[in-house]
């Protein structure tokens, strides 16, 4: 596995904590999360898994590419976690049940990598991004 000394802001950092929650990168694909749970429900489990692969799909093509990194045990560095367990986390993600709105974002706004990942989610859904989305 990939090792990795520092994240960038596109990384998805897997684990918990006051880092983890506040990453740009997590606060980024939590809300493509929450903005597709709605819609998994309705899905097939194979249609299910193509969501989630498409969300890791579109952390990966942002600039730098996204990846989802794991803390190494001693602490000092981190370690891509690879394609396979990350679709699996994102589809728990989708699973779990919504949270309180005031718990998504502090300020309600949606940053420029926000709607980077969302845009990259509904290319690669074929869809337009979600007009009911603040641009």
């Amino acid at each position: 596995a990939e090792r990795v000394k520092e994240p960038h802001k596109h990384d998805v950092l897997c684990g918990r904590g006051g880092r983890v929650n506040v990453w740009p990168g997590n606060v980024a694909y939590r809300r493509v999360v929450e903005h597709n749970k709605d819609k998994c429900r309705s899905l097939s489990n194979p249609h299910k898994r193509l969501l989630a692969r498409s969300i890791v799909d579109a952390v990966a093509q942002q600039d730098p590419p996204g990846r989802f990194l794991q803390r190494t045990k001693d602490k000092k560095d981190w370690l891509n976690i690879g394609y396979n367990p990350a679709v699996h986390k994102t589809g728990q993600a989708l699973r779990e049940k919504n949270k309180d709105e005031s718990e998504n974002e502090s300020d309600g706004g949606e940053s420029d990598e926000e709607r980077q990942v969302e845009a990259a989610v509904a290319a690669k859904a074929g869809r337009k991004r979600n007009p009911t989305l603040p641009p």
